[in-house]
């Protein structure tokens, strides 16, 4: 009996913030996985093949890739983190074949457009928010927020004698700011 169900392909560098969404995602689509340092390129190319929607998490070479090499009845979508922003990858991707940018967070959606508006030398105000050429044809874009299941962390025993545990997420570049947290800490002691 033949599925009615879409083939989905992610393409990542990892799937650190996909691992429990890819789980969800298998109830609806046929979900394949292209990690990018572990996929030949006969591999990609077979997956490219079979796919009705391609789903690339970061916009990097993969992206870029994808982006030239979709077919006309396929769909791709690349979720957009900050990093991304300042990589060659952002500034090549053929943006025409890209059918929805997915941002991170609203102040990514910001910077993407200010990045590419500044990029063609157009003045803008920090506080602008008109859309970019490259752009315009995804409404927008869509917002899907780093996924993390959280009631792994919300029943963690406590130590004796203290009321809350504080855990922080996303401390890696310096971009993240980390010592901001620690000043937080200091003031909640």
């Amino acid at each position: 009996m033949k599925s009615n169900k879409k083939n989905l392909l992610i393409s990542s560098i990892d799937n650190k913030f996909l691992i429990e969404l890819i789980r969800l995602l298998e109830n609806d689509f046929n979900v394949q996985i292209d990690i990018y340092n572990e996929t030949t390129m006969d591999k990609r190319i077979e997956l490219l093949d079979w796919a009705n929607i391609i789903f690339c998490e970061w916009c990097l070479i993969y992206s870029y890739w994808y982006s030239n090499y979709k077919k006309n009845n396929q769909k791709l979508f690349i979720r957009l983190h900050r990093y991304d922003l300042y990589t060659n990858s952002f500034n090549n991707i053929n943006w025409k074949n890209v059918d929805n940018l997915i941002f991170i967070a609203p102040e990514i959606k910001r910077l993407a457009n200010k990045h590419n508006l500044q990029k063609k030398n157009i003045l803008i105000h920090d506080n602008s928010y008109e859309i970019c050429d490259e752009f315009k044809h995804f409404n927008g874009g869509q917002l899907i927020w780093n996924y993390v299941k959280s009631d792994m962390f919300l029943d963690l025993p406590k130590l004796e004698n203290n009321e809350f545990n504080i855990g922080i997420m996303g401390i890696g570049p310096k971009i993240k700011r980390p010592e901001i947290a620690v000043d937080r800490r200091e003031n909640l002691i």
